[in-house]
């Protein structure tokens, strides 16, 4: 009785997907696994604040947990860290704007640029 009621489902799903765009849902899939070109240059955000505000230069930085911020997991501290923001100082230096331009926009699915910079500013040191 179980196998008739899957070839009846079977049959129910494939005459509501018969008229789908395989071809179309086949090149979205394959573009999700395709690897993304890296900028071709850093951003010099932070470059240009440093030099604008010019603080004492330190030989060595102990990095601070970025992941204690809601919203910054493994691969936005990454992001973080090739950029040159290793300290939650750093981070609440920069606008949402510059934050959006370092991460991207997926940032935006987890929580807002605002929330992320105003937590840093909490746990800075």
């Amino acid at each position: 009785m179980s196998r008739l009621i899957l070839i009846i489902i079977g049959f129910v799903a494939g005459w509501f997907l018969k008229d789908s765009n395989w071809e179309e849902w086949m090149e979205k899939l394959k573009s999700y696994f395709e690897p993304q070109e890296a900028p071709k240059k850093p951003i010099p955000l932070l470059e240009e604040k440093e030099a604008k505000a010019a603080p004492p230069k330190v030989d060595e930085v102990f990095p601070d947990p970025l992941e204690k911020i809601k919203g910054i997991g493994p691969v936005i501290k990454t992001k973080l860290n090739d950029n040159g923001v290793f300290t939650f100082a750093q981070l609440a230096a920069l606008t949402p704007k510059e934050l959006e331009e370092i991460v991207g926009s997926g940032i935006k699915r987890f929580t807002d640029e605002e929330a992320i910079i105003s937590e840093a500013k909490k746990l800075m040191r």
